[in-house]
């Protein structure tokens, strides 16, 4: 599960855990709203995802 508090890049907060650290993981984090939840396979490829997002980024 990932939790991540959509914000300029800059401050942009992330948590990630399962479904039983979770809230833990947001009161450590002090994730809030507005904030997105991303649940499954897809949250093991953020690391992926970021790097492709960079790489267009600094097209």
């Amino acid at each position: 599960m990932q939790l991540f508090k959509t914000e300029q890049e800059a401050t942009k907060k992330v948590g990630i855990g399962t479904v039983d650290t979770i809230l833990d993981i947001v009161k450590e984090q002090e994730l809030s709203n507005p904030a997105i939840i991303i649940l499954g396979e897809v949250v093991k490829h953020r690391a992926i995802l970021a790097n492709v997002q960079q790489e267009h980024a600094n097209i």
